[in-house]
């Protein structure tokens, strides 16, 4: 059986393990899988929407389906055809204690910087006869659907980020180095949100974005980055809800 010729200074461990991950083809297909998908769907839900008179059929059906699919594609693409594990394949190696306080800390300061200057841009647009701060999308999002909000909290962490902190991730650090990795997955993090919340959100999105994939970076896990990630919605979605539901309750308790 004739051996493995390798290239220098790559041991057989780092091509076996090159050879178990994603390649670019495979990042093709998951897009071209997704979007064909979304369309198929998003066709069909339109149809139940005018037909059905259930207007928010179509947002919620979209926002539940495109979380199944994206993890049922991720699984696909980086665990089963190739054999990995779904720690292997997802790439969720454990995070220490003392690794996992700092992204407690971080995902709770950064949380609330984002929403502080936020509803600062959002209060100075409403007294300029611009908007309202009711409007803004996590505010809203909260006032007229929860199931949606729920998603925020508990799902798009871990899709979003096995998909931009590990498929993509693992796909654009073969080709570039880590800044220019790091930077594009960030970018397209926020992209992926476009139309979704206001131009500040998308920069600061791009920002977060880029933390996240530094935690992958210096980490090596995925799993740093979902925890990072979950830590920052949750400080925003308990934030949101104690200052839509909780806040004004308690001020009319206090006037009344």
């Amino acid at each position: 059986m004739n051996e493995l010729t390798l290239e220098p200074n790559v041991s057989k461990e780092n091509l076996m393990e090159k050879n178990n991950k994603p390649g670019f083809r495979d990042l093709l297909k998951f897009i071209a899988l997704s979007f064909i998908l979304s369309f198929v769907l998003g066709f069909i839900l339109g149809v139940f929407q005018i037909h059905l008179k259930f207007p928010q059929i179509f947002a919620y059906g979209m926002a539940f389906f495109n979380a199944f699919t994206t993890i049922i594609l991720l699984d696909y693409f980086m665990c089963r055809k190739y054999n990995n594990t779904v720690n292997d394949g997802f790439n969720l190696k454990p995070v220490n204690n003392n690794v996992n306080i700092i992204l407690v800390v971080a995902g709770i300061i950064l949380a609330i910087v984002g929403m502080a200057i936020n509803i600062y841009l959002a209060s100075v647009q409403t007294s300029q006869g611009g908007g309202d701060i009711e409007q803004l999308p996590i505010f809203s999002m909260i006032n007229t659907n929860i199931y949606l909000f729920l998603i925020f909290i508990l799902i798009s962490p871990f899709y979003e980020e096995v998909l931009y902190r590990g498929l993509i991730y693992d796909v654009l650090i073969k080709k570039i180095n880590p800044f220019w990795t790091i930077l594009f997955s960030g970018i397209l993090f926020s992209l992926a949100h476009f139309g979704q919340t206001n131009t500040f959100s998308i920069f600061y999105l791009m920002f977060m974005g880029v933390v996240f994939g530094i935690a992958r970076y210096k980490t090596g896990s995925t799993k740093a980055s979902i925890l990072f990630h979950y830590y920052y919605n949750i400080t925003v979605g308990l934030g949101t809800f104690i200052s839509v539901k909780i806040l004004p309750m308690f001020i009319w308790i206090l006037l009344n």
